[in-house]
């Protein structure tokens, strides 16, 4: 049997349809990086031949994060051709179809039992999957190439058939196997598969003996709470009889009835006592409250008296701050009249000095108009000198053009003529000299006149300045004189004016206090009043003599009551407490003498009851034909648990003879294995246990090793090397089988790793061998046929 391709579609990291192929017979190296779907090929594999295609947790587990319904196609090439194995893992609504090599298609169940038959392993009951037998020692999945303890028993059957078949018959242990089969379906009957608990007919009846014995015990139980019953309802029945005739509930009623007479009693003259105290009381709290309504008259008149000679000190105190209102009104008449005067004399004196600053300011401007108007007169004097020196040119020049004119004579007139135009420029200088003095001089005069005009009037002309001081001025007067007027001889009387501000705080204060005094005064006769109304009202009501009568009448009658309270016998709580716990203690009596009768009659019923259905039942009856049916379960008991001890003998007799046998059929594997693993390390020799056909241990060098100190890598490259003599056991026995090999080899060093291909390479040659890796770079010296994964749709 080899594989010769395998389709997937929607199948853990495959979405949409993947082939992998084609395989060669020999050596085949997958080589892809991390996640490429390695592995998910090999479970694809394993699901194309073990995993029923109907399961709904199966298909959940292989259908990729995307979605999808998970399907495998498998191609095998054996002897007969080639096989197509198809599943459709879609729970209850998946298919399995199997093609033969003579055409023949096969779906469902028949698919799935010709897989097994194909694959010889068979279906374990209540079990998922179908057993992988030696499939899972060959094919090697990723993270268990050291680990070979998944050998199951259909595994380690299948070798050993085979490892008998190499050696012979001679050893008889495949007749020892077949009888332990049979022993083991026997025994398979009787007890669980680890022999600690029954199992089969031999559960059954030891169920039946248990409920037998179980169901005579209760019956038994129930007779004896017959017998209990029956001796329980003689004592009722007696003791009901016994207290009928001593009269115990007639008598503890009549006991109780007694004593709710005397507490009765006791109450009622508790009770009347109470009352007289209470009336006591009430004469005592009506006599306090005529004396304190009698001390109230009397605090009422005291009040009257008092807030009537209040009233008349407030309104004295009102008075005195009316004559010192009217005090500091005057004041305040002074201090205004004096503010008035001043501000008068203030006002004037501003006018004045408005009309000074406007006098100047007239003169200013009069000064520098006189000097501007002289400006044109020197410029005439000036023109004059001017026209002079001209005329005196001229004379100089004439005897040149008349030359008979007298030469002297001109010079002269010339002489007189510059002697003339000198004297008025030198007047006309002085002049302007003079008037440019004069005109800096009214130009700072007027200056200074508008400064103190701006300062003085600011924004308006000096002119209405000083008519509205002036008016101010008539204004301030007038009012002084009026203020004078209004104060008339006071002023000469009082000292000198008080500020105004002051004057009129001080007469504001005192508007003030006047106002809060008299309204006090108000306040204090209105309170007077009332009181004085309020005792009027009350003495209407009631005089004050008819009052104190009233007040000793009512002591005398509180001293009374309180005398004939005290005459009363009060019971005492100890009296009252006895007589209540003697009606208590009646009633509990008298309640539990009920109940216990109440409990007698409920008891006597359920057992007369129960003792009518269970006669009805037939209890002994039932007790003898359980006992029989317990004999009878226990002596087919006995039979059975004779034959499994008998088989279980048996069973470990074989064993030890199989055991025996096993060192002859295991040298087969050992031979193969120590040609490879002499190759792999010089020298060394492996063991296996002879039970699960596992590396037990290594020899070397003279040094015996056990499996489990061994290195890693060691440990990994001995269960590959072992897995390949099984693999060329079968393949010499007509059963060939691929290995493959997911992710193994990573803990070899780069010496055994190349020794570990040699090997591998030197059994491609007899079997088919897959090898799946991550590795590329190093197994590409691995050499081998390159399968191709591709996507097709």
């Amino acid at each position: 049997m080899r594989i010769a391709a395998v389709e997937l579609q929607d199948l853990r990291r495959f979405a949409g349809r993947w082939r992998v192929g084609p395989f060669a017979p020999g050596l085949n190296v997958l080589a892809a990086p991390n996640e490429a779907g390695k592995s998910t090929l090999l479970a694809a594999i394993q699901a194309a031949i073990f995993l029923p295609h109907r399961s709904t947790a199966v298909a959940d587990a292989l259908r990729p994060l995307a979605g999808g319904v998970p399907e495998v196609r498998l191609a095998l090439n054996d002897a007969a051709g080639e096989w197509v194995i198809t599943k459709r893992f879609a729970g209850r609504g998946g298919r399995a179809e199997v093609v033969a090599p003579d055409g023949r298609t096969l779906a469902g169940d028949a698919a799935e039992e010709a897989i097994r038959g194909l694959f010889g392993v068979a279906a374990e009951p209540r079990q998922r999957e179908v057993p992988r037998g030696v499939w899972g020692a060959l094919w090697v999945e990723q993270g268990h190439s050291f680990d070979l303890s998944r050998l199951d028993d259909p595994a380690r059957r299948t070798l050993r058939s085979a490892l008998e078949a190499e050696v012979g018959t001679v050893t008889g242990a495949a007749g020892i196997a077949r009888v332990r089969r049979a022993i083991a379906d026997e025994l398979a009957k009787l007890q669980t598969p680890t022999g600690r608990q029954p199992a089969g007919r031999l559960r059954t009846l030891r169920d039946q003996a248990d409920r037998c014995e179980r169901e005579l015990a209760e019956l038994r139980r129930r007779r004896a709470e017959v017998e209990a019953d029956l001796a329980e309802l003689d004592a009722l029945l007696a003791e009901r009889q016994r207290r009928r005739d001593e009269r115990i509930e007639q008598t503890l009623a009549e006991a109780r009835r007694a004593a709710e007479e005397r507490l009765n009693a006791l109450e009622r003259a508790a009770d009347e006592r109470k009352a007289a105290l209470d009336a006591a009381a009430s004469a005592e709290r009506l006599a306090a409250a005529v004396r304190r309504e009698l001390e109230a008259r009397q605090r009422d008149r005291d009040a009257v008296c008092e807030a009537e000679a209040a009233a008349d000190e407030a309104r004295e105190a009102a008075e005195a701050a009316r004559r010192e209102e009217r005090e500091a009104q005057r004041a305040l008449l002074r201090a205004e009249g004096a503010a008035a005067t001043a501000a008068a004399t203030g006002s004037r004196r501003h006018a004045e000095t408005l009309a000074q600053v406007a006098e100047r300011l007239r003169r200013g401007e009069e000064a520098e108009a006189a000097t501007r108007r002289a400006q044109p007169r020197i410029g005439a004097a000036v023109a004059g000198g001017v026209v002079l020196a001209v005329a005196a040119a001229g004379l100089v020049a004439l005897p040149l053009v008349l030359p008979r004119l007298a030469t002297g004579l001109s010079w002269w007139a010339a002489a007189v003529l510059l002697l003339g135009a000198a004297v008025l420029v030198a007047r006309a200088a002085r002049r302007r000299a003079a008037g440019r003095r004069a005109l800096a001089e009214a130009a700072a005069e007027l200056g200074a006149a508008r400064a103190a005009a701006a300062a003085l009037a600011p924004g308006i002309a000096i002119a209405e300045a000083v008519a509205a001081a002036q008016a101010e001025a008539r204004q301030a007067e007038a009012r002084a004189h009026d203020l004078a007027a209004r104060i008339g001889e006071a002023a000469a009387e009082a000292g000198p004016p008080l500020p105004v501000e002051t004057a009129r705080e001080a007469a504001a204060a005192a508007t003030r206090e006047a106002e809060r005094r008299a309204a006090e005064a108000e306040a204090k006769a209105e309170t007077a009043r009332q009181l004085a109304a309020r005792l009027d009202e009350a003495r209407a009501r009631e005089a004050d003599d008819r009052l104190a009568e009233r007040a000793r009448l009512c002591d005398e009658e509180a001293a009374r009551r309180r005398e004939h309270a005290a005459a009363l016998a009060a019971p005492t709580p100890e009296a009252r407490g006895a007589a209540r716990i003697e009606i208590e203690r009646c009633e509990k009596a008298l309640k539990a003498a009920q109940d216990e009768d109440r409990r007698s009659a409920e008891r006597i019923s359920r057992i007369q009851g129960g003792l009518a259905r269970i006669e009805a039942e037939g209890i002994d009856e039932r007790i003898d034909a359980a006992d029989g049916q317990r004999d009878r379960l226990r002596r087919e008991i006995d039979q059975l648990e004779a034959r499994r001890a008998a088989l279980n003998l048996l069973d470990e007799t074989l064993a030890e003879a199989e055991q025996e046998a096993t060192a002859s059929w295991l040298e087969p594997v050992a031979r193969t294995l120590a040609s490879w693993l002499d190759a792999l390390i010089p020298g060394a020799r492996a063991t296996l246990d002879e039970t699960t056909l596992q590396p037990s241990g290594l020899s070397r060098g003279g040094r015996d090793e056990t499996f489990d100190i061994l290195s890693a890598g060691t440990r990994e490259q001995i269960a590959v090397l072992v897995r390949l003599a099984f693999a060329e056991i079968l393949h010499r026995q007509g059963r060939p089988a691929p290995v493959i090999l997911d992710d193994a080899l990573v803990f070899s060093d780069d010496d055994r790793i190349v020794r570990m291909f040699d090997i591998l390479g030197a059994a491609s040659e007899r079997m088919q061998i897959v090898v799946l890796t991550c590795r590329t770079g190093l197994f590409s010296r691995l050499g081998g046929h390159r399968p191709v994964l591709e996507r097709v749709a």
